[in-house]
């Protein structure tokens, strides 16, 4: 369990006798005088059930949020959007030299775009046109979710219709969990 400041410190915060580093005033702070809160709110957070695999943040205060990480099973599947991330953050250096060990299959991995899904594309001259100006990892980020609805066939096309019309008018997917920071990367 990590907790981390998620906010602006307050400012009676400015107040930290000499000698003592921010860090070590806010942790100590924290430590001391919320103990009790601390003790309730984890209380809270474990009854609310299994976090998701890669995290689940609940509010402490108004500095700190709790966010728990729990390991990820070997074999479960990655999403195409975590995928993007970690190649982004493997480009960055930012992968922890065992995270990167036990990833670096994954992401070497070349994404293969389902052919029905690009042939629908090509259908549309203006929607292909915009499409092949985009960064791959948009393209594989949008198709794979996509083809994540090829076993429900509504949704599917409901999927691919909305891609298609939003490429027409040459307009991107705004994603969720801010998935477009990665929009733009290769």
């Amino acid at each position: 369990l990590i907790i981390m400041r998620t906010r602006k410190m307050p400012a009676s915060a400015a107040a930290i006798p000499a000698g003592i580093s921010t860090k070590t005033c806010c942790f100590r702070q924290t430590v001391e005088a919320k103990t009790r809160t601390v003790m309730r709110k984890l209380q809270a957070f474990k009854a609310t059930g299994t976090p998701a695999i890669d995290s689940t943040a609940r509010q402490l205060d108004e500095l700190h949020q709790l966010r728990r990480f729990t390991p990820r099973r070997k074999g479960s599947p990655y999403s195409r959007p975590n995928i993007e991330r970690l190649i982004w953050l493997n480009g960055q250096g930012k992968l922890h030299p065992s995270v990167r060990e036990a990833v670096l299959p994954i992401i070497s991995e070349p994404y293969r775009f389902p052919d029905d899904i690009i042939e629908a594309l090509r259908e549309h001259p203006v929607a292909w046109q915009f499409y092949s100006t985009l960064s791959p990892s948009y393209c594989r980020i949008r198709i794979a979710y996509i083809d994540a609805a090829r076993h429900r066939p509504a949704e599917f096309a409901k999927r691919l219709a909305h891609f298609i019309a939003k490429c027409s008018k040459r307009q991107l997917i705004i994603g969720y969990g801010g998935v477009d920071k990665y929009y733009n990367k290769q």
